[in-house]
């Protein structure tokens, strides 16, 4: 088994609240925080660009679960 860590925000603008996650896991954590933060300023810099909204809420998590290791026998 392995540990995978998948970056998830959540953002409320103007009351309208959304969840997010990239279509890539990591396999380690201090990378998926790094990208979740990352991804958090991004979000924020989008916002102010578009000039029509507030951010109520930005938070985000690396949500961990366990996957089996597959080996290849080719």
């Amino acid at each position: 088994m392995i540990d995978i860590f998948i970056p998830v925000i959540w953002i409320c603008v103007n009351s309208k609240c959304e969840f997010m996650s990239p279509p890539t896991h990591y396999t380690v954590e201090s990378k998926c925080m790094s990208e979740m933060g990352q991804q958090k300023e991004h979000m924020k810099q989008l916002v102010k660009k578009a000039g029509q909204g507030i951010i109520t809420v930005l938070e985000g998590t690396c949500v961990t679960t366990k996957i089996a290791k597959i080996e290849s026998k080719i």
